[in-house]
């Protein structure tokens, strides 16, 4: 008599392989797809325009996903902008475009 192992591995999007991985958060039907796209957002009542963020686009419903760890790196920079401003430094709305560099 054989034992049977019917234990069940817990499941991660890494062990699906990359057809899990691909299908749309939103519509659960399209494919994503590596982009860079521009995040627009608010900040403080202000407009917050950044060019060229990674992110992952469904071919069928356009949904964007930006890449996380770009966003955290954003939020990050924005919070020490206004700590600076409340600590009566020269902190001000810039007014060049900043580049974030992805390594």
């Amino acid at each position: 008599m054989s034992v049977v192992d019917y234990s069940v591995e817990r499941l991660s999007l890494d062990s699906l392989g990359s057809s899990m991985r691909d299908i749309c958060y939103q519509c659960h039907f399209g494919r994503t797809k590596k982009v860079t796209a521009t995040y627009v957002a608010t900040h403080d009542g202000m407009p917050l325009v950044v060019p060229a963020v990674p992110a992952y686009s469904c071919d069928v419903c356009g949904a964007m996903e930006y890449d996380a760890d770009i966003l955290r790196e954003l939020h990050h920079l924005l919070r020490q902008h206004k700590a600076a401003e409340r600590n009566g430094g020269t902190a001000r709305p810039v007014q060049t475009p900043v580049w974030l560099t992805i390594a």
